[in-house]
C-alpha cells in the first residue's frame, strides 16, 4: 500500500466550499492508501483506509474557529505522526496546518488585503472582525506558503496571483480546477419550477437572477448588485427580480435596509442559508456574483451546471477557464454602472437565455468530479 496521507480542514463536508473539494479527495486516495482526516465537522462514510480524528469547534466567531482548531488540531497531529511511518504526506487547506507538505489554497488572504479589501466594506464592528480574520489567516498561509513542497490551486489566474505575491513559489504551484457533480445539478423534468417561483414570490414573466453566498455579501458583490438596479430605468428594472440564498440574519437585514434605501425592495427575494441550493437555482434564469476576488466559485459552477449563464467580475479567476462573454454569461466591470450594464445586456439576450443555458452545461463537463479525484491520485502518485 501507498504511503498514507493527512488532511488537515476545519469542515470536510458537502455544503463547505474547500471542504467539499477535500471530501472528495480524501475518498478518491483512500482507494489505495491510508488517509487520516483532521477536521471540525465531517460527513464522510465508513472506509477501512479512513479515518476521522474530530475536534470541537466554536460555531462563531470566525476568527476563533480558526484559532481553535489550530490549537486543537495540534493536539490530534502530535498524536497522530508518532505512529505514522516516514513518508507520511501531510496537507492543509491554506495555513490550517503551518508546516505541511502540500497546502491546498482556495484564496490568497495577502493579495486580497493588498487589493480588493479596498473595494469592500459594511459597518465597522463587521469589517474590522473581517480585517482580523483575513489578517490572521495572511499570517498561517505565508508560513505555510514558505514551508510547503507544493501548493495547489483551483485556477491558473489563483496560481499566478499567488507567484506574484509570494515569488518563492516558482515552480511549486499545481492547478487541480474545482469540480462539480454536474449531473445533479441538472434540473429534472418533474421539478415544478412555476409552483416554486409562485411559493418565493417570484414572478412567473421575471428574469430572475439568484445570488448565492454563505455570507460576506459586501465582498460577493450583493451591495453592488443591489444598487445596479437601483440605477436601471424603471421599465427595464420593472422586469428584474434578485433571488438572494445565503447570509446570516443580521446580514440580510442589512442589505434588506439597502434594498429599501435604494428603493428596490420589491425585487429582492432573501432565501437565507439553504442546505440545497439546487432548488433555488433551478427556479432561476441567470446567476449574479459581481465579486470582489474568487479563485474558482464554486457557487458560479453549481450554476454553470444547472444551466444558468453568470453574471459574474471581469478578470474572475475560474470563470474565465470556460466562460465566453456573451455565450456563457456576461463578464462585467466591477461597479454600479459595470453591473447595470450587464443586467441590461440579459434583458437584451432574454430569448437567448435557453441556448446559454444549453452552451453553460456543456462547457462545466470539463469539471466534472470523477475529473477531479483522477487529478489529485495522479498528484500523489507522483510525490
Amino acid at each position: 500500500m501507498k504511503s498514507p496521507v493527512v488532511l488537515v480542514d476545519m469542515a470536510v463536508e458537502r455544503r463547505s466550499p474547500a471542504g467539499s473539494c477535500v471530501r472528495l479527495q480524501a475518498l478518491a486516495l483512500c482507494r489505495d492508501r491510508v488517509v487520516h482526516v483532521v477536521t471540525g465537522a465531517s460527513d464522510l462514510p465508513t472506509h477501512p483506509n479512513l479515518h476521522v480524528s474530530k475536534v470541537r469547534l466554536p460555531v462563531q466567531p470566525v476568527l476563533l474557529r480558526y484559532l481553535v482548531f489550530q490549537w486543537q488540531a495540534r493536539r490530534v497531529m502530535r498524536r497522530l505522526m508518532d505512529t505514522l511511518p516516514e513518508g507520511t504526506q501531510v496537507q492543509c487547506t491554506q495555513g490550517q496546518w503551518p508546516g505541511s507538505h502540500v497546502s491546498y489554497a482556495h484564496f490568497c488572504h495577502t493579495a486580497y488585503l493588498n487589493g480588493g479589501w479596498s473595494q469592500t466594506g459594511v459597518g465597522f464592528l463587521r469589517t474590522l472582525a473581517r480585517w482580523l480574520n483575513h489578517r490572521f489567516n495572511a499570517w498561517t498561509e505565508a508560513r505555510t506558503f514558505a514551508q510547503a513542497d507544493a501548493v495547489v490551486v483551483p485556477s491558473q489566474g489563483l496560481a499566478t496571483r499567488l507567484i506574484a505575491t509570494f515569488p518563492a513559489l516558482l515552480g511549486r504551484v499545481t492547478v487541480v480546477a474545482n469540480p462539480v457533480d454536474v449531473s445533479s445539478y441538472e434540473r429534472p423534468p418533474s421539478f415544478d419550477r412555476v409552483g416554486q417561483r409562485a411559493e418565493l414570490g417570484l414572478r412567473s414573466d421575471a428574469l430572475v437572477f439568484c445570488f448565492v453566498a454563505l455570507g460576506n455579501f459586501e465582498h460577493k458583490g450583493l451591495g453592488l448588485l443591489i444598487s445596479a438596479l437601483g440605477v436601471l430605468p424603471p421599465e427595464v428594472r420593472e422586469r428584474i427580480q434578485c433571488l438572494v440564498v445565503g447570509g446570516q440574519p443580521g446580514e440580510i437585514e442589512s442589505y434588506r435596509a439597502l434594498g429599501q434605501a435604494k428603493g428596490v425592495n420589491d425585487h429582492l427575494v432573501f432565501a437565507g442559508l439553504q442546505r440545497d441550493v439546487r432548488p433555488y437555482l433551478w427556479s432561476s434564469d441567470a446567476f449574479a456574483l459581481p465579486s470582489a476576488y474568487e479563485t474558482f466559485s464554486l457557487a458560479v459552477l453549481q450554476a454553470s451546471a444547472a444551466g444558468l449563464p453568470v453574471l459574474v467580475s471581469d478578470g474572475l479567476h475560474g470563470t474565465e477557464d470556460y466562460v465566453r462573454n456573451g455565450e456563457e454569461g456576461w463578464f462585467v466591470h466591477r461597479s454600479i454602472e459595470g453591473v447595470a450594464d450587464g443586467l441590461l445586456r440579459a434583458i437584451r439576450d432574454y430569448e437567448r437565455l435557453p441556448q446559454m443555458s444549453r452552451q453553460s452545461i456543456d462547457a462545466i463537463q470539463k469539471f466534472s468530479e470523477p475529473a477531479f479525484q483522477a487529478a489529485w491520485t495522479e498528484f500523489y502518485a507522483s510525490r
